[in-house]
């Protein structure tokens, strides 16, 4: 098993590496997230004073199976009940935005905001749009007291930020989950033979269905349908934007202006189809405004090639078309790692040598760049300096998830396998086999009332 426990290691390890790209200054990111943390309460207190206190006349009204968070309020008075989740998550709230740096009262806030929530969804059913909500305000009960000066603070101030870092990683984590349930939700579709979902008169099909619902149609949904090319090419960049929401946690130059893409997405499904979420979209906002890890920009061109998935091969396209001079690439190995060795190789085979340049650690160029970047001190993997004109940046490259299974023996190796593979394989399987099974009851069904007819 000590394979296998260093070869878990390793992962984790290598995973946490690109997180270096994203912490450029700690003491920076700590000020933002202080302001966001600040921010993000006082929403949490505007959100239950004006959406929440209206509803506590219907709350008041006893429940007969209340969720399991409040179902302690069945032992007391309903109305005494009531009346304490909501001045508990008032106070917390209250309490978070004044003192941020108490960890018992973002406890309390998040405590507060559970119960509240929970009394909510005892009437309406749980719903998703607060989840991001909830989720953060989890996070942050998480983070550890940071030090005005002392030994520990360094160490203290990188847990902080990491704790920061995955909570906004789970914002984008969300939105990459429904990215994917609508690229399954089309391949469904095209499994079952029906090429309807690439057809883009479809879309506007659907915003018209969505207008009759309503009195006053939504303000965009007559222009999408005199546009239904622009309608689905929107369609189109919504399911890209969310797809690869996750991979912007570790592309600080993107992040501001990725929040403020996603958040206009939920003013425009508003717009079109009057779909709001509320509580999410101010989490987006609230990232737009306070973004504790972005970055500017230093060219249009850097830009593009951050774009996940084809920024590259467009930066590649656009370089040939417009070419800059004084770029160089210089990819800096670790001659004591086979997979540094092995990945050089494999560079090497691919790419230009007349490009790239390939340099170890020894070279004093990337002495240089360790002191520009202390955060590369002690990195194991491939890092990759680039400069376009003015515009620089540095890649890492580190082994990830394949090379830590690749490391697995026999049924460890089996097991591990099988929880990676994502889930939603098998939901696309049964939901195929549901609407087999539907199909065939509805069929049946046609069929006696034919004969029942014709009878």
């Amino acid at each position: 098993m000590n394979a296998v426990s260093r070869a878990v290691e390793a992962f984790w390890r290598a995973a946490a590496f690109p997180f270096r790209e994203v912490r450029s200054d700690d003491e920076l990111h700590y000020r933002r997230s202080r302001w966001f943390l600040r921010a993000f309460y006082a929403w949490v207190l505007f959100f239950v004073y004006v959406y929440g206190l209206p509803k506590t006349k219907f709350h008041l009204v006893p429940h007969d199976d209340p969720l399991w968070p409040v179902i302690w309020m069945s032992w007391l008075p309903w109305e005494l009940g009531v009346y304490a989740v909501t001045g508990a998550c008032l106070v917390g709230a209250i309490l978070a935005v004044l003192q941020p740096h108490w960890r018992w009262a973002r406890i309390w806030a998040f405590l507060g905001l559970f119960e509240f929530l929970a009394l909510w969804y005892t009437y309406t059913g749980v719903q998703h749009r607060t989840y991001t909500m909830l989720t953060l305000a989890f996070f942050f009960a998480l983070l550890p007291r940071v030090p005005a000066a002392g030994a520990g603070r360094d160490e203290s101030l990188g847990r902080y930020l990491n704790v920061v870092w995955g909570g906004m990683a789970f914002v984008l984590m969300t939105y990459s989950m429904s990215g994917l349930l609508k690229i399954e939700g089309i391949v469904e579709a095209l499994v079952r033979g029906d090429e309807r979902v690439l057809d883009f008169g479809q879309v506007p099909i659907h915003l018209l269905k969505r207008a009759f619902k309503f009195e006053n149609p939504p303000i965009l949904s007559e222009f999408l349908l005199d546009h239904p090319g622009l309608a689905s090419l929107g369609l189109f960049t919504i399911v890209y934007l969310e797809f690869f929401s996750l991979s912007v946690a570790y592309r600080p130059h993107l992040q501001r202006y990725w929040f403020a893409v996603m958040a206009g997405f939920h003013f425009s499904t508003e717009w079109t189809m009057r779909v709001f979420f509320v509580p999410a979209t101010a989490v987006l906002l609230l990232y737009v405004i306070f973004s504790p890890f972005s970055r500017p920009w230093r060219t249009w061109r850097a830009a593009l090639r951050e774009l996940p998935w084809f920024g590259p091969l467009l930066a590649t396209l656009l370089f040939r078309i417009l070419p800059v001079r004084g770029t160089e690439t210089i990819v800096y190995g670790d001659p004591a790692s086979a997979l540094s060795a092995d990945l050089v190789r494999l560079m090497k085979a691919r790419t230009p040598i007349r490009r790239v340049e390939f340099a170890d650690r020894s070279d004093p160029r990337y002495r240089d760049l360790v002191e520009q970047h202390p955060s590369l001190d002690g990195y194991r993997g491939l890092v990759i300096y680039s400069r376009e004109g003015r515009d620089e940046s540095v890649r890492l490259r580190t082994e990830g998830l394949f090379w830590a299974l690749a490391h697995f023996r026999g049924a460890v190796g089996w097991l591990f396998a099988l929880l990676v593979v994502p889930p939603s394989i098998w939901n696309l399987v049964y939901r195929l086999q549901s609407r087999r099974a539907t199909s065939a009851a509805d069929d049946a069904t046609d069929r006696g009332s034919s004969s029942g007819t014709a009878g």
